[in-house]
């Protein structure tokens, strides 16, 4: 499989990324053993990010969904997990399918275990590789960190934009704010590109206006929904209504909110941190790290936040266009940064 990869032209246009995720991001150093998980259809991508590997002298075992097991993947396959619980660093460069969200969990759950370096990039395509892979993640964390000292004390967020959306978070005192800015440690893995803090919130309340991207295999069937909005109605953290002209979308993100317990409860608030990305592209990977907020419902990433549940999906949603307050100091309008 290693071969397979090597024997892969590079495109030049990917290998500033590349060099961004494998040399800034995960700090990839030559004693060091790596992990690559592929598909057929980001490859391309996955032969950058080995070369990128290869250069600095690194051991990497790589792995081709489809040369391993039937897709969508259900489960993980045990020789993936047993060759991650053995390395230090790893990446995950696919394109997800519909209903693979358990073996991505399982994934990451083997990873946190093993405090493996590591960095989540499904539904990486060239676009993104052209544009929020080259941003400056050392500015990038700087934003997330002034965030950060903002939320440690606060109590709530309001979050307010000209379609309507009026939404208010309650924050836990003891839940954690996870600030996902490239920096990627054995104790913190993350989405590339990154550039987002997020937590799970105690209780949030209001409408909230998706105008942006929607996560899992909906971002795939919608992409940006700016023309057909979904307005959500969501009481003491539960999802109590979704409406939109496409009803469709309604129908499916009802089922997928439906799934399991806890799939209508809100696990997670975040602002986007990555001012690289100006614009909305229907790509969730890229589209949650714009700057304004998300949230997502199902699971809380307890591991990171330290909430008391879970759930075994998680969709996000986006608005765009934002207004932001924590506690009573306003940081963002219509979407740009005020701190």
């Amino acid at each position: 499989m290693n071969r397979q990869l090597r024997n892969l032209p590079i495109k030049n246009e990917y290998i500033p990324g590349a060099q961004n995720a494998v040399k800034n991001c995960l700090r990839v150093h030559a004693n060091e053993r790596a992990t690559l998980i592929t598909d057929e259809v980001t490859a391309d991508i996955a032969a950058s990010l080995l070369a990128q590997i290869d250069s600095i002298g690194a051991a990497c075992k790589t792995f081709v969904l489809e040369e391993i097991s039937k897709r969508p993947l259900r489960e993980a396959p045990p020789l993936i997990l047993g060759a991650l619980a053995e390395s230090d660093v790893a990446l995950m460069c696919v394109k997800s399918q519909t209903g693979e969200i358990s073996s991505r969990m399982q994934i990451i759950n083997t990873v946190e275990r093993h405090n493996v370096r590591y960095a989540h990039m499904v539904g990486i395509d060239g676009e993104i590789m052209t544009q929020s892979m080259l941003a400056d993640f050392e500015a990038v964390n700087a934003i997330g960190e002034q965030l950060e000292r903002l939320t440690k004390t606060a109590k709530t967020i309001r979050v307010k934009t000209a379609l309507g959306t009026d939404l208010l978070v309650t924050l836990h005192p003891q839940w954690r704010w996870r600030n996902t800015s490239g920096k990627i440690t054995s104790d913190m893995w993350s989405n590339l590109p990154a550039g987002e803090i997020f937590t799970c919130p105690q209780r949030v309340d209001g409408v909230f206006i998706v105008d942006g991207s929607i996560g899992d295999f909906l971002c795939w069937k919608y992409g940006c929904i700016e023309k057909t909005p979904l307005r959500l109605e969501i009481v003491d953290g539960r999802l109590k209504n979704a409406d939109s002209t496409n009803k469709e979308l309604v129908k499916d993100f009802l089922q997928y909110c439906r799934t399991a317990q806890n799939s209508d409860r809100v696990g997670e608030f975040a602002i986007g941190t990555n001012t690289s990305v100006e614009r909305c592209i229907g790509n969730l990977l890229q589209d949650e790290k714009m700057p304004g907020a998300h949230i997502a419902f199902g699971n809380p990433a307890r591991n990171q936040t330290g909430a008391d549940w879970d759930c075994s999906t998680h969709i996000d949603v986006i608005a765009t266009g934002c207004d932001i307050w924590i506690d009573e100091q306003q940081v963002m309008e219509r979407g740009k940064f005020l701190i």
